[in-house]
């Protein structure tokens, strides 16, 4: 997971497939250091069940990455939710929009739906204040 691949003849993409190429490069660019030298924590395991989580963070604890997969499942499903550790208990964090303290975080989890085969990466960064 800490790496980036892109398949296919490159010389023979249309415009469009070079754009959303780039895209994937640019946001690789952007956790790429937080992913190679932050802090690993599994959150939950593909062993456990259809949806594992794991969150890279940098190693201040400021800023992260949350990944999360869902493998296959019949419907309908109920996710549980994700805690996240690995974040400081006293600061408060942004992820997906919402802000909450990393207690907060730990404790009361990440609610999210998704469907069958559908993955998510959240952006995990330290707010003052809130």
């Amino acid at each position: 997971m800490v790496c980036l691949g892109l398949g296919g003849d490159i010389g023979k993409w249309n415009a469009e497939q070079r754009e959303e190429a780039q895209k994937r490069i640019d946001c690789y660019k952007r956790i790429r250091r937080i992913v190679h030298w932050g802090d690993r924590y599994l959150l939950r395991s593909a062993l456990e069940g259809s949806v594992s989580a794991v969150l890279f963070m940098d190693k201040l604890k400021e800023n992260g990455v949350l990944f999360i997969f869902r493998t296959y499942e019949s419907e309908p499903i109920v996710l549980s939710k994700i805690y996240l550790h690995g974040l400081q208990q006293e600061r408060n964090y942004e992820i997906d929009g919402e802000v909450k303290s990393g207690a907060a975080w730990q404790t009361c989890g990440l609610v999210l739906s998704l469907a069958n085969f559908e993955s998510r990466m959240l952006t995990v960064r330290r707010v003052e204040g809130e």
